[in-house]
């Protein structure tokens, strides 16, 4: 009851120009809807630090997903203009002070965002950093937050072995991206891309949703409850 609230009144701040965006998120009759019949998005994100309070993203990249397939051409990737840098930061995202100025106005990204995302269910590794940073962008730029549903990939791992949710019997490393990609046979090609960390991301998810659905999930309220 409290989370359908506090969905309320979140939504409440969404002005008409985008009642579509808000109209399109699942509701609670949605929970029945079968997975294959579910779009998700699979997105990443680069920024400029790991803070997601103050840094900024320098890139980011989405990919839809529906049917238990990737749809190679639902698609979304977008280097952000950003005159900020933190020290270190061009050694992990390859992305310069010179290439962030070149990027696409923040404002145009959200513009171009939400239309991407729709009703969208996001998925991702670490998901809540990447919905934090785009929710203040979104937020910075048109004035709502970010409204769709998000579930975590390492979340959904620890789903399908129990082995990975035993603090004592797993290391953190083991937890990573590279890590559950190498787990379950996924080729990473570009790493700390946000395109290259999405597509496995992308790839990620649908092995882990298809050892759940051999355990009868097979609705959106299976997956991420209400």
């Amino acid at each position: 009851m409290l989370h359908a609230l506090v969905g309320r009144v979140r939504a409440s701040r969404v002005p008409m120009e985008f009642k579509w965006y808000r109209d399109a998120q699942p509701r609670w009759a949605d929970r029945k809807r079968l997975l294959d019949e579910i779009r998700f998005v699979v997105l990443d994100t680069e920024t400029t630090g790991l803070d997601p309070t103050r840094d900024r993203i320098l890139e980011v990249a989405a990919i839809g997903v529906r049917g238990s397939s990737i749809a190679v051409s639902d698609g979304l990737d977008l280097r952000v203009r950003q005159h900020l840098t933190t020290p270190g930061g061009v050694a992990f995202h390859e992305i310069t002070p010179g290439e962030a100025a070149k990027g696409v106005p923040e404002e145009e990204v959200a513009w171009r965002l939400l239309p991407f995302l729709g009703g969208a269910v996001l998925i991702g590794h670490h998901v809540a950093f990447d919905v934090e940073v785009l929710d203040r962008l979104v937020r910075r730029n048109l004035g709502f937050p970010l409204l769709n549903r998000s579930y975590d990939t390492l979340a959904l791992a620890r789903r399908v072995d129990r082995q990975l949710g035993n603090p004592d019997g797993v290391r953190p490393d083991e937890l990573g991206l590279e890590a559950l990609c190498d787990r379950y046979g996924v080729e990473i090609e570009g790493r700390h891309t946000a395109l290259g960390d999405a597509f496995a991301t992308a790839l990620l998810f649908l092995k882990l949703l298809a050892r759940l659905k051999e355990r009868r999930v097979r609705t959106l309220g299976d997956l991420i409850g209400r």
